[in-house]
């Protein structure tokens, strides 16, 4: 079970309490305005793997990411998750301090590490170790998130390594040539063929297949000017720039999030307009 405080937000994988008597129900998104709470998250675009012995953190972790449109992949144990590695790209890696074959979860990341695994990886701190940040970022840790952590403190670093745009009332970025209505299902399908352009960058960023990167970007960069994304455009010829220049690898991450954050929020408006299409 999980003792959540649901005024500090700090969770505990040790049993169930409450900080005051509350009504009955209050947790129904249905029945109170704390359902609406996931609508002022901002939205991203990828996949974070947490590998954890707790079925309990691995739940509450996936209600908030869920409300962030990320898709969380869950390890109970060290080989589980390195084979996850090995057959797909991730964001990001949390792993708690438990996992279920008795490896701990420093010892885990060393090993990713030996394996010349380049991407972020954080360590969630049992909250009673001193020196454990020291030691997890000797051992190669990108941060560390303290347990029980604040999902105040769990958005903005989820954030500092996805690709994020603002909350579903942030306004979507939107074609220069949405008025023109004969455009309007080009772009659509344009935007479609663009996620899966994004999802090709990412599985080459992790590949570190630059010259695949290099094409892609020009496919992009030669194409969203015209179809009224300029934004798109320049993100596209900045993360190829950084490539010609031979960036460090978070350099290129974080040129690719910016550009993979700017097609999420242009996508946003295939979601609006097939809403209306089904209320039509």
């Amino acid at each position: 079970m999980v003792r959540c405080s649901h005024l500090t937000g700090k969770i505990h994988d040790i049993g169930l309490e409450f900080d005051r008597p509350v009504k009955h129900g209050w947790y129904d998104s249905a029945g109170t305005d704390m359902g609406q709470a996931g609508a002022n998250l901002p939205k991203g675009s990828g996949k974070i793997l947490f590998v954890t012995a707790s079925r309990s953190e691995a739940d509450l972790m996936r209600f908030t990411l869920d409300q962030m449109e990320l898709d969380l992949v869950t390890e109970t144990n060290a080989n589980g998750a390195l084979k996850a590695v090995e057959g797909s790209s991730f964001q990001i890696i949390l792993v708690s301090p438990w996992l279920e074959d008795g490896m701990g979860g420093l010892e885990f990341v060393k090993t990713l590490r030996e394996r010349e695994y380049p991407f972020p990886v954080v360590a969630i701190s049992s909250g009673s170790e001193d020196g454990f940040e020291e030691r997890a970022k000797a051992l190669g840790c990108t941060d560390v998130l303290n347990d029980p952590f604040d999902f105040n403190e769990l958005v903005p670093l989820v954030c500092k390594y996805v690709a994020c745009r603002g909350s579903d009332s942030d306004e979507p970025l939107v074609s220069a040539r949405w008025a023109e209505v004969r455009m309007r299902p080009l772009i659509l399908r344009y935007l479609e063929d663009l996620q899966r352009i994004i999802t090709k960058l990412d599985q080459f960023l992790v590949k570190g297949d630059l010259q695949a990167m290099v094409k892609l970007c020009r496919q992009i960069r030669a194409t969203a000017g015209g179809y009224g994304y300029p934004e798109i455009a320049e993100d596209a010829d900045s993360l190829e720039k950084h490539i010609a220049d031979n960036s460090e690898r978070e350099a290129l991450r974080r040129s690719y999030a910016a550009l993979a954050g700017r097609c999420a929020s242009a996508g946003q408006i295939r979601t609006s307009s097939n809403n209306h299409q089904n209320d039509a």
